[in-house]
């Protein structure tokens, strides 16, 4: 009877562990012009979005935020324009974010790396009541070149501001 309880917590546990590495790779590559198209997004609901233009002259990439329950998914996407100018999302990568803490939040492309604004950037902040957030507790980086979402490991060169600031 102890091995049979064991072997339902452990199924469990790997069943709730690969739920994101499975939406991850049943969305990646999925095109959609409203991410309400793409069924394990359906009860999501959109916290923010924005797009990356670089040195282009229409947006080329976006950072779209989602939020369900508990979980937060960063969707890094592609974007095309047909001959109407009617953007066409695909999804190159994903980032899932579960069980934020009550004091922190997400800000995307409100931080600087090494002294320069850098809209490509995601972080984990604490929330403060100033315009200068004290406390970095994860960031990551979208690479337009490699189209992935990097973990930046040294937060120390990294400055973000309040986006929420009155």
């Amino acid at each position: 009877m102890k091995n049979y309880f064991l072997l339902v917590l452990l199924a469990i546990f790997f069943n709730c562990k690969n739920t994101d590495k499975n939406i991850s790779e049943s969305i990646i590559t999925k095109e959609f012009t409203d991410f309400n198209q793409i069924e394990p997004l359906l009860n999501y609901n959109k916290v923010s979005d924005t797009v990356l233009y670089g040195n282009l002259n229409f947006p080329g990439f976006g950072i779209l935020h989602l939020q369900k329950e508990n979980v937060d998914l960063i969707l890094f996407n592609k974007i095309t324009l047909d001959s109407f100018q009617n953007r066409t999302y695909t999804i190159l990568d994903m980032l899932a974010i579960q069980n934020l803490k009550q004091n922190e939040f997400i800000t995307i492309g409100y931080c600087e790396f090494e002294n320069e604004q850098n809209e490509n950037l995601i972080a984990i902040v604490d929330k403060t009541y100033s315009i200068s957030i004290e406390r970095i507790n994860a960031a990551w980086q979208v690479n337009t070149v490699t189209r992935k979402i990097e973990s930046i490991t040294d937060l120390s060169s990294i400055k973000c501001v309040n986006e929420l600031y009155d």
